[in-house]
C-alpha cells in the first residue's frame, strides 16, 4: 500500500466506499462534493463489482498514481460538477 501511495506517512483515507457503504473517518466533515465522489465509487463497483473496482484501481494506482487514476479521475469529476452547485 505504502508503495502504490495508498496508505503511510501523511496519506489519510477520509472517506472509503465498500459496496453500499461509505466509512468516514471520525471528525471528517463529508460535504456534497466529497458525498458526490465517494458516491461515484458506489455506484463503480454497483456497475461491475467491488473485487473488480478494487483490483482496477490497484493497478491504476501502480501504474498511474492516485491522481491520475481512472476511478479516482471519475469521481473527481464529481467532487468538481458539487462543488460548483454548492448551498
Amino acid at each position: 500500500g505504502e508503495t502504490l501511495g495508498f496508505v503511510g506517512d501523511g496519506i489519510v483515507n477520509n472517506a472509503q466506499a465498500f459496496g453500499y457503504s461509505i466509512y468516514v473517518r471520525k471528525g471528517f466533515f463529508l460535504d456534497r462534493p466529497k458525498l458526490a465522489h465517494e458516491l461515484v465509487h458506489v455506484r463503480q463497483i454497483e456497475d461491475t463489482s467491488f473485487q473488480s473496482v478494487t483490483i482496477q484501481h490497484m493497478l491504476d494506482l501502480a501504474l498511474h498514481g492516485y491522481e491520475n487514476s481512472r476511478i479516482e479521475n471519475e469521481a473527481f469529476q464529481a467532487n468538481r460538477k458539487y462543488a460548483l452547485h454548492a448551498e
